[in-house]
C-alpha cells in the first residue's frame, strides 16, 4: 500500500507516480499485455509502427523522423533527444508587452495624481513590479529547461505500471468509469470519495 489516493493512481496510469501539478510529458514503454485504465477515445491515443520486415524500412524511419520534427513543440522535445532547447511561449513577448503597458499606465496616473491617491497608486506600482518576475516565470516557457532535463532524467524508468487498482476497478465497474461522459450531473468529489474506498479495498486484497 503506497498510501496514495485515487487521483494519484489515476495520474500514475498516464504519467508518473506524482500529483497532476508535478506531472511531466514522457514517452511510455508499451507491452503487449498493457490494459487501459479508463476509456480512451479514437483521438486520444495514436501511435505509428514500422514493419521490421518491410523492404522500405529505412524510408519509414526517415518519414517518422520528419513527423517527429514537425510535431507540436513539447511533443518533439520528448520524442527527439537532440531537442534540448527550452520551448518559449510564442505569445510571451506580446503578453509581456501588454503586462508592462499596465505598469506604464500606473506611472502616468502617479504623475498626474496627488495626496492619498498618489500614495495608493505608488503602492500599487510596487506590487505590480514585484509581480513582474512571477509573471515572467509563469508565462515565458511552455516547456522550460528544467522540464527538458527532468524528462531526459526520468525517461529511462518511465513505464506503464505492472499493477494499478484503477485497471481492475475499471474492468469490474465499467459503467462507473463511463459516468463522467454520460452523466450531465457528474459529481467529481463524490466519484473520488467512492473511488478512494474501492482503491483501498483492492490494495488490501493484494496483501
Amino acid at each position: 500500500d503506497t498510501g496514495w489516493d485515487a487521483p494519484q493512481w489515476l495520474t500514475y496510469q498516464y504519467y508518473l507516480p506524482a500529483l497532476v501539478d508535478k506531472a511531466d510529458y514522457l514517452l511510455l514503454r508499451l507491452h503487449k499485455d498493457n490494459a487501459l485504465a479508463l476509456p480512451v477515445g479514437a483521438e486520444d491515443f495514436r501511435y505509428l509502427v514500422i514493419n521490421p520486415y518491410s523492404k522500405n524500412m529505412q524510408a519509414a524511419v526517415q518519414l517518422l523522423k520528419g513527423v517527429a520534427q514537425r510535431m507540436e513543440g513539447y511533443i518533439g522535445i520528448v520524442m527527439d533527444k537532440t531537442m534540448d532547447e527550452a520551448l518559449e511561449n510564442p505569445e510571451f513577448q506580446q503578453m509581456l508587452a501588454a503586462f508592462d503597458g499596465q505598469g506604464e499606465q500606473l506611472r502616468s496616473a502617479i504623475a498626474a495624481a496627488q495626496g492619498a491617491e498618489k500614495r495608493n497608486l505608488e503602492e500599487a506600482l510596487k506590487a505590480f513590479e514585484a509581480d513582474r518576475e512571477a509573471f515572467i516565470s509563469m508565462n515565458q516557457y511552455i516547456f522550460d529547461a528544467e522540464a527538458v532535463a527532468r524528462a531526459r532524467q526520468l525517461a529511462p524508468s518511465a513505464c506503464i505500471p505492472a499493477f494499478n487498482p484503477i485497471w481492475q476497478l475499471a474492468r469490474q465497474y465499467p459503467d462507473m468509469f463511463e459516468e463522467y461522459r454520460t452523466n450531465p450531473h457528474f459529481d467529481v468529489d463524490q466519484f473520488l470519495t467512492r473511488l478512494n474506498g474501492m482503491v483501498a479495498t483492492a490494495l488490501a486484497e493484494r496483501q
